[in-house]
C-alpha cells in the first residue's frame, strides 16, 4: 500500500492529539553519544529585527539536557527570550492598519513555518509552527491542507480553531504562538524578557523567522541564526 506525504502526516496528527506519541518526529533532535551521564548545552538562536518602523533583535536561550542513555533531548522544554527594541514608531501599529479606530497598542509575535526571504517580505513566512497540532487559527496545519479540520472532525472536543489558553492547558497552545504563551510585546525602546515553558529543542527553529503582528497585520520581522 502506498501512502501519500499528507496521509502520513495525517495519521500522524490523530496518533499525536490521541496521546499515543508525545511530539512529531519532525522535531526530533539527534542525539550525540556520551557515557550514560546527563549533560547540558546551551543552544542561542539571535534574529535581527531592521525594518522602517522597528529596529532591534530577538535572543532566545536554552539548555539542552541530554537524558541518560543515549535517548536524546527532552523534546518539550523550556527556553528565555529576550527582546532589545532600539528603535520603534510609537504609531506602528496605526500606521499599519487603514481606518482602525482603536489600533493596538502591544504587538503580537510569533515563530513562523518559513524563513524570511530576500526580499524581506514578512507575508512570505507562512503560518505559525505548530509542531504539536495545536491548531491556532493562524497555524501551520490550517487551511488547504486540512490536518485541523481532521482532527477537530475525529478527536472529541476539538474544534478547527483551537484557543490557546496556557493557564488551563498549555499544550493545546501552538508552540510558535508566543504572545498567547507568555505575553505580547509593548511598543517601547529597551529590553523585554519573557520565560516559555513549552517549545521543543531551538534546534529546530534555527532555519525559521519570528514575525511581529498589529493585530492581523505583520509590521516586522527577520530570521533566525544560531549562534556559536
Amino acid at each position: 500500500m502506498k501512502f501519500s506525504t499528507s496521509t502520513i502526516t495525517t495519521a500522524f496528527a490523530l496518533a499525536a492529539v490521541s496521546g499515543l506519541c508525545t511530539i512529531p518526529t519532525s522535531v526530533e533532535a539527534k542525539a550525540p553519544k556520551n557515557n550514560g551521564k546527563n549533560e547540558k548545552n546551551v543552544v542561542e538562536l539571535k534574529a535581527m529585527i531592521d525594518s522602517d518602523f522597528f529596529k532591534g533583535t530577538v535572543t532566545v536561550k536554552q539548555k539542552q539536557k541530554q537524558r541518560k542513555g543515549n535517548k536524546g533531548r527532552q523534546q518539550i522544554t523550556n527556553a528565555k527570550w529576550k527582546i532589545d527594541i532600539d528603535e520603534i514608531d510609537a504609531d506602528i501599529c496605526k500606521n499599519a492598519c487603514d481606518n482602525c479606530d482603536n489600533p493596538e497598542t502591544t504587538l503580537n509575535w510569533h515563530v513562523h513555518e518559513r524563513a524570511i526571504p530576500e526580499d524581506g517580505s514578512c507575508g512570505d513566512a507562512g503560518g505559525h509552527w505548530d509542531p504539536t497540532f495545536g491548531c491556532g487559527g493562524a497555524s501551520q496545519y490550517q487551511g488547504d491542507n486540512g490536518v485541523c479540520a481532521l482532527l477537530a472532525n475525529n478527536v472529541p472536543g476539538r474544534v478547527i480553531k483551537q484557543t490557546c489558553e496556557p493557564i488551563e492547558d498549555i499544550t493545546a497552545c501552538e508552540m510558535g504562538d508566543l504572545s498567547s504563551k507568555m505575553g505580547q510585546v509593548e511598543i517601547s525602546e529597551g529590553r523585554q524578557r519573557f520565560s516559555d515553558e513549552y517549545i521543543s529543542n531551538l534546534d529546530n527553529i534555527k532555519d525559521l523567522s519570528i514575525v511581529f503582528h498589529c493585530g492581523g497585520p505583520r509590521v516586522a520581522c527577520g530570521n533566525f541564526e544560531l549562534m556559536d
